[in-house]
């Protein structure tokens, strides 16, 4: 008896991991950009938030205003949500 109990937890456990595993399409709504320290999720900081049309496939070139950076190096991070 505890051998087919185990067995249906076995099974039931790989359907549910084989549901979670399926391919979803998200939906593209914005994306963020900011210099060299993450300001966090939907906060603009030093960069900005770019509403654009939902799409599966977001590839354009696009223009970025750079902020007061200082004189050196700095890193440019993207992130679309």
């Amino acid at each position: 008896m505890i051998k087919k109990t185990f067995r249906l937890w076995i099974f039931g456990l790989l359907l549910a991991a084989s549901a979670s595993a399926q391919n979803h399409t998200q939906l593209v709504a914005a994306y963020q950009y900011y210099f060299d320290t993450d300001p966090g999720v939907g906060i603009a900081g030093n960069g900005a938030i770019v509403p654009i049309t939902p799409t599966a496939n977001f590839n354009q070139t696009v223009a970025i205003t750079t902020p007061a950076l200082s004189a050196g190096l700095h890193t440019l991070y993207v992130r679309a949500g």
